[in-house]
């Protein structure tokens, strides 16, 4: 398996916490292709959210994964996410398998 992570940026930190929640689409489904959780904090220097890719045994048409972040602070702050979404793709196993 593998992850995907983002956090904030090097060298920024933050005074107050600030809250991303992700939207997901796509044709992964979560919980088995895929677990990310359904936001996380930044506060100081931390925060970070993993997006850990699920090996599976399924042969499966290529499954795509949409993650639009929403941001808030207790201020009202207006923040922008640059691309405004994440798009991934998980390519699983096809027939043959390699020897």
């Amino acid at each position: 398996s593998q992850q995907i992570g983002f956090a904030l940026p090097a060298g920024v930190t933050t005074e107050i916490p600030i809250k991303v929640s992700l939207l997901v689409t796509g044709t992964a489904i979560r919980g088995t292709d895929y677990s990310l959780p359904a936001d996380t904090t930044f506060t100081g220097a931390s925060g970070a959210a993993l997006l850990p890719v699920a090996a599976d045994i399924l042969v499966e048409d290529v499954e795509d994964i949409h993650v639009t972040p929403a941001v808030s602070d207790a201020y009202s702050t207006i923040y922008t996410f640059l691309p405004a979404t994440l798009d991934l793709t998980i390519k699983d196993a096809q027939y043959p398998f390699p020897a």
